[in-house]
Order: C-alpha cells, then sequence, then structure tokens
C-alpha cells in the first residue's frame, strides 16, 4: 500500500478493508524504516548493575524494566 500523503509505502500485516495506514493492520515498509531497525540491532544498554534478592538461596530475582526487549544475563563470580 502507498499513502500518497506520508509519500510512504506500508505494508499489511492482517486482512482488512481500510484504505489508511491504520497501525493496528499496516507497517511502514521502506528504505529509511529498514535501516534504522539495522542500525539499532547492536545497541546494549546496561539496565541493571547489583546483586539481586537471593530467594531460597539459589533463585536471583532482579527488578527489569518493562521496557527492555532484549536481555542478556552475565554472571561475575569475583566476589
Amino acid at each position: 500500500y502507498y499513502d500518497s500523503n506520508t509519500k510512504k509505502m506500508f505494508y499489511c500485516k492482517e486482512t482488512n478493508s481500510y484504505t489508511s495506514a491504520n497501525s493496528t493492520y499496516f507497517e511502514p515498509f521502506d528504505n529509511k524504516e529498514l535501516l534504522n531497525r539495522l542500525n539499532n540491532l547492536h545497541k546494549l544498554y546496561l539496565i541493571y548493575s547489583g546483586a539481586g534478592t537471593f530467594l531460597n538461596g539459589t533463585n536471583i530475582v532482579l527488578n527489569i524494566p518493562s521496557s527492555a526487549k532484549n536481555i542478556i544475563i552475565a554472571e561475575n563470580n569475583d566476589g
């Protein structure tokens, strides 16, 4: 679907009868959007550093923000 107002291409995620780019059913599909996604793939952010709360001596509980999409957990046994 090409939107002449925004000059962007959209692809349909689900069959529907909408003629405008409703974000529920359409997602932008252009080179700029793809480039932005690719550029963000390698970015890592430190969202937590420190000790967690131990439960039963074995399980660790951490408060992780709900905005976190990918989580990498690294254990440090240096003390």
